[in-house]
């Protein structure tokens, strides 16, 4: 066998045969929910993603002319879903939801599940030959598995309608094709003609105006990690044409969904989170750091700037939950500095600028991302003290994971040159193999969302789904949900909880114009007593248990004789 692998063309086809293998196994783990589990979202923006590229692939379209959530708007919406001028738009970024409405146009809806997974394997490949060409093909390979098997980056990706591995993966490309530079290559191999030297830097272009229209608020960290980088850079190596054609098409692909937005949202640059530095200073984490900014502080830490609880946040979840991953990152920082040091005391430490500028650039983004996100006090879990995998933080801090699998790669590259050839060829192996075993134990078996609890979840959904639509099948039903609404919406009208008196004021509103449903966890017998003896009387209504499916029951809402209050706006 092994003299039979010798001839060059049999090493290459059966190279060729086991990286198509391992892509094939790559990309059914990361589309491991669409692939066995029901097609259902487990989010609300998941959800609204797939509802809005859905609409925009079949019609060009973005909202939902909704009639009966116009009679009470911002309240009968769901929660990624918000009324403006009597439409339904989507809360978060346009740029998913086009972006992969519009490549479903061509391939169909069914595609939809499988588009991210399939730009991370990409992106994947990209960041291998990126690395590969600034630090060498061994650390590459590194580099590319590292990042296919670390635990945020596969558990984003298995998340398959989240923006965040969409964003980071079109930064990946556009880094690819801005340093990699695979056409002027191409061209100094007399491939092509000479303008394909530019296609290099009108692709960087493309994929850095996806990549904002995808996560727009990362603008922030994006010129940020980029004047660091051109500030630490030696100037004259700077390739200021690549850079001033990259900036011109990515502002030319930019510009419709800057015009999308203003059509949507009634502002260039509003999106259905806000303006962007609109935070209400309730949600704004409050403390030293904000006024330490006085009035800089909306515009550069809209969510605010709490320095001590960012890093406590980061240490809860980005090192405490992966301490594996974490310490492979210090040792890295760590043996790097020591030789860096004894190279600089023998007069050998050559700094090389484009080294120089990835790291300051990524120590730059590091530390933004902690401060810019890490100060928010996120709760998207019912338990306020749970740490998940399952995390908004984890989602936001992405692009900091993917930055850390170079100096890791770094690390068991420089050891396996350290051995002998087969001892550190096996070694290399041996290591990348146990690291896809520990970030596949993390992904899949993580307690509450892993992807194991997160498909049986999904199960269960499906099963409330088929009843609560069974027995709700009324025209213009309106169910009153807690967390049920990404599997409800758009099948049938939501409205979130009974906060306040001006959601039951908004039921007495509609008794009279479609039925009404309540769907959350089943009500003690002295709890639904409250609420037929109490709450609802004054507003005309009544509550009659339905079902049970799990551990939530549907019960509707029934007229009474007493007269219905006119809803409050909020």
């Amino acid at each position: 066998m092994h003299a039979f692998l010798k001839h060059p063309l049999l090493r290459k086809t059966a190279l060729v045969i086991g990286l198509l293998a391992a892509a094939a196994a790559l990309l059914s783990c990361y589309s491991f929910l669409p692939l066995t589990a029901p097609h259902i979202a487990s989010s609300p923006d998941e959800n609204a993603v797939r509802v809005y590229a859905e609409r925009f692939s079949s019609s060009g379209l973005l909202y939902l002319a909704d009639p009966i959530a116009m009679f009470a708007p911002d309240r009968i919406v769901p929660r990624a879903v918000r009324m403006v001028h009597d439409l339904a738009v989507p809360v978060g970024f346009i740029g998913l939801p086009v972006i992969y409405g519009g490549i479903a146009a061509a391939t169909g809806t069914a595609a939809l599940p499988f588009m991210t997974p399939v730009l991370a394997l990409l992106a994947v490949a990209a960041w291998g030959a990126l690395v590969a060409r600034f630090f060498g093909a061994r650390m590459g390979w590194a580099a590319a598995v590292l990042l296919a098997v670390q635990p945020v980056w596969w558990y984003e990706t298995a998340r398959t309608l989240q923006p965040n591995v969409a964003f980071a993966a079109f930064c990946v490309f556009a880094l690819y094709f801005l340093f990699a530079s695979p056409f002027e290559r191409a061209r100094d191999r007399n491939l092509g003609s000479r303008w394909l030297k530019h296609a290099d830097a009108g692709l960087a272009g493309v994929f850095i105006a996806l990549a904002l229209a995808t996560r727009s608020s990362e603008v922030y960290w994006f010129f940020i990690i980029t004047l660091t980088a051109l500030a630490v850079s030696r100037l004259r190596n700077v390739p200021w044409l690549r850079l001033v054609i990259a900036a011109v098409t990515a502002l030319f692909i930019f510009a419709p969904f800057v015009a999308m937005n203003a059509d949507l949202y009634g502002s260039p640059f509003a999106t259905g989170y806000g303006t962007g530095t609109d935070v209400p200073v309730a949600v704004a984490t409050q403390g030293h750091g904000n006024a330490l900014l006085g009035a800089a502080r909306p515009l550069l830490f809209p969510l605010g700037f709490a320095p001590r609880t960012a890093f406590a946040n980061f240490w809860a979840y980005g090192v405490h939950m992966f301490p594996w991953w974490a310490w492979l990152v210090l040792c890295a920082l760590v043996a790097y500095v020591i030789t860096a040091a004894r190279e600089w005391r023998a007069g050998i430490l050559v700094l090389c600028p484009k080294r120089m500028a990835f790291l300051s650039a990524a120590a730059a983004l590091s530390l933004w991302l902690i401060l810019f996100y890490g100060s928010w006090n996120v709760q998207d879990n019912p338990d306020p003290s749970a740490v998940t995998i399952g995390s908004s933080y984890l989602r936001y801090w992405l692009p900091l994971f993917v930055a850390s699998t170079v100096p890791v790669a770094w690390l068991i590259t420089r050891a396996s040159y350290a051995l002998p050839r087969r001892t550190g060829m096996a070694m290399f192996v041996s290591f990348l193999a146990l690291a896809s075993v520990a970030g596949a134990y993390d992904v899949f078996y993580a307690p509450q969302e892993g992807l194991i609890a997160i498909r049986r979840n999904l199960f269960a959904s499906q099963a409330k789904a088929d009843a609560v639509l069974a027995a709700t099948a009324e025209k213009d039903a309106i169910i009153v949900v807690v967390r049920s609404d990404k599997f409800l919406w758009p099948a049938r009208h939501v409205m979130v909880g009974l906060r306040d008196d001006g959601a039951y004021a908004t039921l007495g509103y509609m008794k009279n114009k479609a039925p009404l449903f309540y769907f959350g966890i089943t009500l003690p017998e002295k709890d639904l007593a409250f609420m037929n003896g109490v709450k609802l009387p004054p507003y005309g209504l009544a509550m009659k248990y339905v079902l049970t499916s799990g551990d939530e029951s549907l019960y509707r809402f029934e007229r009474t004789d007493l007269p219905a209050r006119t809803p409050s706006k909020r």
